[in-house]
């Protein structure tokens, strides 16, 4: 399992590419869509055709992925945080942001970069397509064009989808965490997640089972693999939002967290309540130690006090406030009349 589990993670990747601050690495799963699409393109056209219109959409859905992750890098590094890595595997991209957004707000809009890459292709390629839609270019570049502005259409409205791990589903949680507890957020986020990655697996197995075409049949695979994915980060972020922040409340509610935070989202309310507890303990250390201290500077003080000789005024001054004390100097112990008198003697010598 763990093997398997290496072989497609982002660990199994090659870097093909540097650009914009951004090494670009490709999941060796990759050369599975491009496998895809000339199976699906050779059912219908000639195998010259069918590998033209591969490289095309090859090429198109990658140039599209890319974009779409410098989406998030720049606007990423708007808001402070640095992305040095990007990997484009079979399912899409991912931009390894050094850290999440710390506040609903950023995280809302460095997810919302991506999606509006797409609405940026569409605005740039739909314009020359519906321009030249009845008169144009020829046929086989015009259905490219078309299937290409489609790709962008499609991508944005799956990407708003508000199903985590999509982009839609990050601005759902930061959508959230503005109204609600972070942790709470986020738990509502996951649910939402689990039963939107489900409903879309489901659908992908009838496509795939259902569906004559090879590239139909491909494309549900892929969604499917996708949706089962999803359940498994949607399930791991239900458990962060449960389990990876401390809190005191209890088990019954364990999203509630009374420890201040810094951050809003559920790794970083992790980080911040470990750090808190760590801050409140020092402090409380350090306050007891302080206590310890004032109290043996205070006991040592004492013991000087103590040791040092007194001198003959203070020794008369100690008995008087005695005398006070007790109200007359018949009251006095033999001891203390004794002191009294020694120290009054002692008095009269030295002057």
């Amino acid at each position: 399992m763990h093997a398997l589990a290496r072989l497609i993670s982002a660990e199994a990747s090659f870097r093909i590419f540097r650009a914009f601050g951004c090494t670009i690495r490709l999941h060796w799963l990759t050369f599975l869509v491009p496998l895809g699409f000339w199976l699906g393109f050779s059912e219908w056209l000639p195998s010259g055709e069918a590998g033209l219109w591969t490289a095309a959409w090859t090429l198109a859905l990658y140039a599209t992925i890319w974009s779409h992750e410098m989406g998030h890098v720049l606007a990423g590094r708007h808001v402070g945080i640095q992305t040095r890595t990007i990997t484009l595997w079979p399912l899409g991209g991912l931009a390894h942001l050094d850290r999440r957004p710390r506040t609903p707000g950023t995280e809302m809009f460095v997810s919302a970069a991506g999606p509006a890459v797409h609405l940026l292709w569409f605005t740039l390629v739909g314009a020359p397509y519906f321009a030249f839609l009845h008169d144009g270019p020829p046929a086989v570049w015009r259905s490219m064009l078309e299937g290409f502005v489609w790709l962008q259409t499609a991508l944005l409205v799956f990407n708003l989808l508000p199903i985590y791990p999509l982009d839609g589903g990050s601005i759902l949680r930061g959508f959230l965490a503005k109204r609600m507890h972070p942790n709470r957020a986020t738990l509502q986020t996951a649910y939402i997640g689990l039963a939107g990655n489900v409903v879309l697996g489901l659908s992908a197995l009838t496509a795939m089972l259902q569906s004559s075409g090879a590239v139909l049949r491909e494309s549900a695979a892929f969604m499917l693999w996708w949706s089962i994915g999803g359940v498994i980060a949607c399930w791991r972020l239900s458990q962060e939002a449960r389990w990876n922040h401390a809190y005191d409340e209890g088990p019954e509610e364990p999203w509630k967290a009374s420890i201040p935070q810094a951050s809003w989202n559920a790794d970083d309310d992790a980080d911040t309540a470990e750090a808190a507890l760590e801050a409140v303990g020092r402090k409380k250390s350090a306050g007891q130690a302080a206590k310890r201290e004032t109290g043996r500077a205070a006991k040592a003080e004492a013991a000087r006090a103590a040791s040092k000789p007194r001198s003959a005024q203070e020794r008369v001054d100690a008995i008087l406030d005695r005398i006070n004390e007790l109200g007359g100097i018949d009251r006095l112990s033999d001891a203390e009349r004794r002191e009294l008198a020694d120290a009054s003697e002692e008095l009269r010598r030295s002057r």
